[in-house]
Parts: structure tokens; sequence; C-alpha cells
């Protein structure tokens, strides 16, 4: 088993990973607007350090990958340095499951967003990754609310 840094070389396999995390598709009508968008994510996003992903390996083939984003928010005293980050599409192929592949993508990507003094990290657990996330030491948050006007602007 081994774990690396996504490289620029790596765009298409985070590209394909990211659309099949989210199911997009080839045959959805949006599919080649969201592989192209994706692209460009990636690509900004590697370029200006707001983007990092960690690929798990067996015999050089991919069999998972964690990603972070990082933002910043105004700092307060629980985030003295203002740096967040975001851990998504965290995913291992199902025949390497139970493994500790997904616990150890999410140790190096935390170890990473430290290294640049992001210590808020939060994610969206699924049924089945939310019991490792609470072994790592995350917790639910209650007081998260959220909009979505991409519908609303598709009718202006």
């Amino acid at each position: 088993m081994n774990y690396r840094p996504a490289e620029k070389k790596d765009l298409d396999l985070l590209v394909q990973y990211r659309l099949n995390f989210i199911e997009m598709h080839p045959a959805h009508m949006a599919y080649h607007f969201m592989e192209k968008s994706c692209l460009h994510y990636f690509m900004e996003s590697m370029e200006n350090k707001t983007f990092e992903a960690i690929i798990a390996e067996e015999a050089q083939h991919p069999i998972g990958i964690g990603m972070i984003l990082y933002y910043r928010s105004v700092p307060s005293r629980l985030n003295p340095t203002g740096w967040n980050g975001y851990i998504t599409n965290l995913f291992v192929e199902e025949q390497h499951r139970g493994q500790g592949i997904g616990r150890g993508l999410v140790k190096r990507l935390v170890q990473k967003a430290e290294k640049r003094n992001c210590y808020i990290i939060m994610l969206h657990a699924s049924e089945m990754g939310r019991p490792l996330y609470l072994k790592m030491g995350f917790h639910d948050i209650t007081n998260g609310m959220v909009l979505n006007n991409w519908e609303a602007s598709k009718k202006n």
C-alpha cells in the first residue's frame, strides 16, 4: 500500500473520481459541463494551493482517494488562524474497504492541514463513513444552514 499526494499528472483521475463520487454518469445531460468544471477547478485550486488530494495505490493502481479544500474565514477564538479545511470525496474501492485505507487517507489529509496551520476541518459524513470519522475525533455540529440558489439562477 502506498499513499501519495496528487499531482498535475493526476488531473484526469481526480475528475473521474469526483464525477463517480457525485454519481454523474456520461449519459447525464450535464456530464461534459461538469467534467470541464471539475478539471478547471482542480487545475486552478492546485495552482493556488487551496486544494490537496491523497491517492492510495496498490501496485501503482489507484484504489482510494481523499481530498481537502482550504479556505479562509475571519479569525476567531476557536480558529485563530482563520484557516478552514473541508474533506470531501473520501472514497475507497469496494474490494479494498475495511483494511484501514480510509483511515490512512483521513490521517494524511489532517496532517497536511495541520502543516498549514489549519485546525478546523469539516466534512459531511455518509452513513458508511460516519463511524470512522467519530473514531478519529470528528463530532457533529448542529447550527449549520445552507442556501442553494443554483436552480433559481437557471430560471432567470
